[in-house]
């Protein structure tokens, strides 16, 4: 259950974090494209961190 408690809030959060990327790119002029390879770096980044 602790597990699935971890994913869930992860889930969440790279949801959230996705859903930002996407307005900042928009502004900084980042394509859509890109965003995905981003989050997936940025999840990358976090799962290491745990």
């Amino acid at each position: 259950m602790d597990e699935i408690g971890k994913f869930i809030v992860l889930a969440t959060i790279a949801g959230a974090t996705i859903a930002a990327a996407k307005k900042a790119g928009a502004r900084l002029g980042i394509p859509a494209t890109a965003v995905p390879v981003i989050a997936g770096a940025l999840y990358l980044a976090a799962r290491r961190l745990r």
